[in-house]
């Protein structure tokens, strides 16, 4: 089984996805409402918080499997807390049908 993550920060960068996958996924541009980014200067990368009326333009990325999961998992800091996983809806550009997708957002040991 395949999966599909909206990416918008690190996970967008095709140097950092061949080091961590061997490959670059399919992706295309689209964007989450709901949700703002914000960078944390401190740790040196972008987070997604929980934000009404804001927008996150990044892209869907599909083709994800369970072990590409793991590795973005790890990655990404979800077993320490930094990022968790969760289930977003997505509209890729130029659809009107938003499309279910994973999405990393601030995790617990985030601090803003």
């Amino acid at each position: 089984m395949f999966n599909t993550i909206f990416v918008y920060g690190t996970l967008r960068d095709p140097d950092v996805l061949s080091r961590l996958l061997r490959r670059v996924p399919p992706m295309k541009p689209a964007r989450v409402e709901g949700y703002r980014k914000y960078f944390d200067h401190d740790a040196g990368y972008p987070m997604a918080i929980k934000e009404k009326g804001s927008v996150i333009e990044g892209a869907l990325m599909t083709g994800i499997g369970s072990r590409d999961l793991s590795t973005l998992d790890d990655y990404e800091g979800v077993r320490k807390g930094l990022y968790k996983r969760i289930t977003v809806q997505v509209l890729p550009a130029g659809s009107k049908t938003p499309v279910e997708a994973f999405m990393y957002v601030k995790g617990s040991s985030g601090d803003l």
